[in-house]
């Protein structure tokens, strides 16, 4: 008998994460989690945009569904941005997003373009971009500290960085940001939920270890679940 409910057990537990899988990626796709992801980077896109330069070249890095940089494409049409993500999130705007990934920077056709990356390796030369914006995308990377360091490679001595991140400031605060980060993006096909949470403290010895210096400073509270969002606009010195 133990031989025959072991596999029936195994396959209930397969059956049950196929069905809670089905229902997550149900739920990102209705009417009411797009109006919330929409109404929550339009907020950090309001957040922003003055920071942002006329004309800049931007990587948004950790684009996701790529509201928030459609929103700033609609305020401020002059800029170009290149956006990467390790997936292509299932409510990216594939009509809006040019992913010509085969053809030289140079050639791609319209001035905001998507393309997947190796989750470590941002694609670019160095001192290409004349801005960053890295948006509650850190702690989805294997290394935070690792990807500031490329973000710090990317863009022109001068430039800009926008980081916006949750950060912790004890262990209460760190299992509550993690809970809920875990619990929302579940709801999405494929989206790395690592919990790389660092604190504020580690973040401030970081962006100095970078040679960043913080030229802005706020914080935000975009949407539900209301989370604390650090704003910090870093100029890259060297």
């Amino acid at each position: 008998m133990v031989h025959y409910v072991r596999p029936i057990a195994k396959i209930a537990r397969i059956k049950f994460k196929i069905d809670i899988y089905l229902l997550s990626m149900f739920i990102a796709s209705t009417g009411w989690y797009r109006k919330m992801t929409r109404n929550r980077s339009e907020k950090m896109a309001n957040a922003i945009v003055r920071l942002i330069p006329a004309s800049s070249r931007i990587l948004d890095f950790g684009c996701g569904n790529g509201l928030m940089s459609e929103a700033l494409i609609r305020m401020k049409p002059d800029i170009e941005i290149e956006a990467i993500d390790v997936i292509r999130d299932q409510n990216l705007n594939q009509e809006f997003w040019s992913s010509d990934t085969d053809q030289p920077i140079a050639k791609h056709k319209t001035k905001h373009h998507f393309q997947v990356y190796d989750g470590t390796n941002i694609p670019f030369p160095d001192r290409y971009f004349d801005f960053a914006i890295v948006c509650a995308t850190l702690h989805h990377t294997p290394s935070p500290e690792n990807i500031l360091g490329e973000i710090s490679r990317v863009v022109k001595l001068g430039g800009s960085v926008i980081v916006i991140e949750e950060m912790f400031h004890n262990q209460i605060d760190r299992v509550w940001i993690s809970a809920q980060d875990w619990i929302f993006n579940k709801l999405k096909k494929g989206v790395p939920v690592p919990l790389q949470f660092r604190s504020h403290k580690h973040y401030l010895a970081e962006f100095k270890k970078n040679n960043f210096v913080i030229k802005y400073e706020s914080f935000i509270r975009p949407g539900f679940p209301f989370m604390h969002h650090y704003v910090y606009q870093l100029e890259v010195r060297s």
